[in-house]
């Protein structure tokens, strides 16, 4: 298989999780639009973050997984919530789920806001899992409502 023609496979598959977890969450009743505040969500989703199985040992995989990145568990939670048997993994003041999606090996990591932060848990995620891509998804405070 060529580099271009690999590079689009993974690139489409990120894509899809991207987009369709959102669809896989809502089957998995989150709190989106529940009419609590934006901080209460937060602790909800960090909450069932902290339910998670705690991961023991170092990652193991024979495939090497896609990386998407958010910095706010509103950018992490629906993705999150499309892994099949999500694995939690901390390092320092970051938090990596590995699992799968359509069999695939996924981490999700809540990088925090801010370049610093972003550059740091992408730094540690490339050296913890090995991955074929790293994908951050956000806004960067860019997004103003109309």
């Amino acid at each position: 298989m060529t580099t271009k023609k690999f590079l689009s496979l993974i690139l489409t598959g990120a894509l899809a999780l991207t987009l369709s977890a959102p669809v896989q969450a809502e089957k998995l009743q989150t709190i989106e639009d529940s009419g609590i505040s934006s901080k209460e969500k937060s602790r909800l989703i960090n909450d069932y973050y902290n339910s998670l199985p705690k991961a023991k040992g170092e990652y193991k995989s024979r495939v090497r997984p896609i990386i998407v990145e958010g910095a706010m568990n509103t950018e992490t939670e629906k993705l999150v919530r499309a892994l099949k048997n999500p694995v939690v993994y901390r390092d320092l003041n970051y938090l990596f789920i590995s699992g799968t999606y359509k069999n695939y090996p996924v981490v999700i990591v809540r990088t925090e806001q801010g370049m610093s932060n972003s550059a740091a848990s992408t730094a540690l995620a490339i050296k913890k899992f090995n991955p074929v891509a790293v994908i951050n998804q956000g806004t960067s405070g860019g997004y103003k409502e109309s």
